[in-house]
C-alpha cells in the first residue's frame, strides 16, 4: 500500500474483548435481573456467537496481513515499526476502550513517526481524558467534524477525511463477495443495533409491504424478539454475510455508521434512525454527501418525510465520494513518509 509494507498489530484488549466473550461478567452495580438476562442471552445465542466468531477470524486471516507476535498493554512497547498509524473506529472513547488501552490508541508507547487516521470516539462527551497524549501524535486525521472542532478547542491541530471503509471502490468491496450465495428473495435490511430497534422495525416493515418484501435482521442483534412481531428472517452476522445482505438488500434502515456506509457504498436506497449517543458521525457523513434528508426521528416522521424524497442521485454522491477519498488518500500518503 503506497509503498509500503503493512501489518497489523495483534493488540489484545480485554475491554474490547469481553462483550463478544460467551462468559457472564458480574460487577458490584450488576443486578440479579441483569445476571439473569444476559445468562439467558448467552445460552440462546451460544451457536451463533462460536459461528459468528469464527466468521471473523477466517476473515482477518484471509484479508489482513497481522503480525505473528501477539501484544497487549504490557508489551506493546516492544513493537518494532518505521510508521504508526493508529484507526480509527472510537479508539479514543472511553466508555468502549480500557485505561491501559489509552497508551496503546495514543501512540504513546512509542516517540516517533506516529499519525492517527480516521479516529473517532463517537462524541465529544466520550473523549478520553488524556487529551495531552493525543497531541503527541505527529499527525492526527480524525472522521468527525465534531472531534476535530473538539481537539482545537484543545490546542490540538487535525484534519477530517473519510472513514476507512470509503478508500475501497464498490468494485473492490463487491469483489470480496463475488462467492457469497445470492439471496432469492427481495428483502428489506434492518441494521440497527442498540435502543430503538422498535421504530426501526416498523420503518422496515412498513417498507417491505409496500414492496412486498421480507425483512432480514442480524440474528446477533436480536435480542427483543422482532422476528415474531415483524416476521424478520435472521442470518449469521459475519463480515462476508454482512457485505452479502448489504449488497442484495432492495432498501436499507439502519443507525449503525458503518450499515449506512455500506448502504452508500453499495448504492442502496436508505432510511436513518441518528443513533442517541454517536449520531453525529452518520450527520456529519450525509451532510458532506448531502443526504441529510433520509434522516428521521420515527416512523411517523418517516411517512410523512418519505413521500417526498427522489431516488438518491448515486451519480452526484460518487462524484463527492471520490473528492473524499482522493483527500483522504493525500493524507495517507503523508502519514508514511513521516
Amino acid at each position: 500500500m503506497l509503498g509500503m509494507e503493512v501489518e497489523t498489530i495483534d493488540y489484545y484488549s480485554p475491554a474490547i474483548e469481553r462483550p463478544y466473550n460467551n462468559r457472564v461478567y458480574v460487577q458490584h452495580r450488576s443486578s440479579l435481573l441483569h445476571i439473569l438476562k444476559r445468562t439467558a442471552y448467552i445460552i440462546l445465542n451460544f451457536r451463533n456467537t462460536v459461528i459468528s466468531q469464527r466468521k471473523y477470524k477466517e476473515f482477518r486471516e484471509n484479508y489482513l496481513n497481522i503480525s505473528k507476535e501477539k501484544y497487549d498493554a504490557d508489551t506493546i512497547s516492544n513493537a518494532s515499526y518505521d510508521v504508526y498509524i493508529a484507526g480509527s473506529d472510537q479508539i479514543w472513547n472511553k466508555e468502549i476502550i480500557g485505561k491501559e488501552d489509552i497508551p496503546a490508541y495514543t501512540l504513546a508507547f512509542t516517540g516517533e513517526h506516529t499519525a492517527a487516521y480516521g479516529a473517532s470516539c463517537g462524541s465529544e462527551a466520550y473523549l478520553i481524558d488524556e487529551v495531552d497524549r493525543i497531541s503527541k501524535i505527529q499527525m492526527i486525521t480524525v472522521r468527525e467534524q465534531q472531534l476535530c472542532n473538539a481537539l482545537k478547542k484543545r490546542g490540538i491541530a487535525s484534519k477530517v477525511v473519510c472513514d476507512p471503509v470509503f478508500l475501497l471502490s464498490r468494485d473492490k468491496w463487491k469483489k470480496i463477495i463475488k462467492n457469497m450465495p445470492p439471496i432469492r428473495h427481495k428483502y428489506v435490511l434492518l441494521y440497527y443495533i442498540d435502543e430503538g430497534k422498535e421504530q426501526a422495525a416498523m420503518i422496515a416493515k412498513t417498507i417491505a409491504v409496500s414492496i412486498k418484501a421480507k425483512v432480514h435482521y442480524p440474528r446477533k442483534y436480536d435480542k427483543s424478539a422482532l422476528i415474531n412481531r415483524y416476521g424478520i428472517n435472521k442470518f449469521s452476522d459475519g463480515p462476508l454475510d454482512f457485505l452479502n445482505e448489504t449488497d442484495q438488500a432492495e432498501y436499507i434502515v439502519s443507525a449503525s455508521f458503518h450499515g449506512v456506509a455500506f448502504a452508500i457504498l453499495m448504492e442502496k436506497e436508505f432510511t436513518v434512525l441518528l443513533h442517541k449517543k454517536t449520531g453525529e458521525r452518520v450527520k456529519n457523513l450525509l451532510a458532506y454527501l448531502e443526504l441529510e434528508e433520509r434522516i428521521v426521528r420515527d416512523q411517523k416522521d418517516f411517512q410523512e418525510k418519505s413521500r417526498y424524497w427522489k431516488p438518491i442521485d448515486y451519480n452526484k454522491v460518487k462524484i463527492k465520494l471520490s473528492e473524499y477519498r482522493e483527500k483522504s488518500m493525500a493524507c495517507l500518503r503523508e502519514m508514511c513518509e513521516l
